[in-house]
């Protein structure tokens, strides 16, 4: 390795201390140095070091931004667990191998949607009540906070009401077919046949109905869109979020409405911008 002396200024510095040439100089105060010279190799290790960091940290950020999961992470922080620890469980859950039903119910207990009692399935495809509130949790933990398409609050009231009005058998049967896009380790029996049951149910459903201008439909076919998207049938989503924009339109979604409740008017609202934001 070659040596840059300071004093003498001189690149053929032998590393010895002092160097040959400072003593050959009277009150000469050696000083040197090694160059700092790195191969490809190590500047591309630091490189990906770099990258697993920001992506760590990407991971991290993006998940203090949702509800509820966020005050959870904040509360670890507290606890004196490190930002990469958290990281690594984050990637685990994204990569389903954890379980997301015990990690939508640490981060959700607060609000405790996984302990909602149906009074029915809502499907004809399953009568397992434990199935499809799994499920349901499963896309309320992954996909909604991501992209809420209809109003949640006025939908699992109704659900656990077994009341029709922002609830439906189209609309159940939908988000359980995208839920079970949410696991690659099943513990609850769903399988992506069963996904594809619950899909199959959701199109007989919407032939049947007689009249497709519903809050429930607009917002079946807008979930319908993301469950194909998912699966790579980019044009299959295309259709049915253009059928969902579509029928908001002809709603009048958009349009205020004076004689409705307040109830109706924040349905409507969270249904009109769902499908306008897929749509686009």
């Amino acid at each position: 390795m070659a040596f840059f002396c300071l004093q003498c200024c001189s690149p053929q510095c032998d590393g010895q201390s002092p160097c040959g040439r400072c003593r050959d100089q009277e009150d000469a105060e050696c000083k040197y140095e090694a160059p700092v010279r790195q191969s490809k190799g190590q500047l591309r290790s630091e490189m990906d070091q770099l990258c697993r960091q920001k992506r760590s940290n990407d991971r991290l950020f993006t998940a203090l931004a949702r509800p509820g999961l966020g005050e959870q992470i904040l509360q670890r922080l507290r606890n004196g667990e490190t930002a990469g620890d958290i990281s690594k469980t984050l990637a685990a859950m994204d990569h389903g191998s954890g379980s997301e039903i015990d990690s939508w119910k640490e981060h959700q207990d607060q609000e405790q949607d996984h302990e909602t009692v149906l009074v029915t399935t809502w499907t004809d495809v399953s009568e397992d009540r434990n199935l499809v509130q799994h499920l349901l949790a499963l896309y309320f933990c992954w996909e909604y906070p991501t992209f809420a398409s209809f109003s949640k609050e006025h939908f699992l009231q109704d659900l656990q009401d077994g009341t029709p009005r922002f609830c439906s058998p189209l609309l159940v049967n939908a988000l359980l077919a995208l839920g079970c896009r949410f696991t690659r380790e099943p513990t609850h029996g769903e399988t992506p046949e069963l996904g594809d049951d619950f899909f199959d149910e959701c199109q007989r459903l919407l032939r049947l109905e007689d009249d497709h201008h519903k809050l429930t439909t607009v917002q079946a076919l807008g979930i319908m869109a993301i469950r194909e998207a998912s699966c790579g049938r980019s044009s299959n989503s295309s259709h049915y979020s253009g059928q969902s924009m579509r029928l908001a339109i002809e709603m009048g979604l958009h349009q205020e409405q004076a004689e409705l409740d307040d109830d109706e008017l924040a349905v409507r609202a969270a249904t009109f911008w769902g499908s306008f934001a897929l749509d686009q």
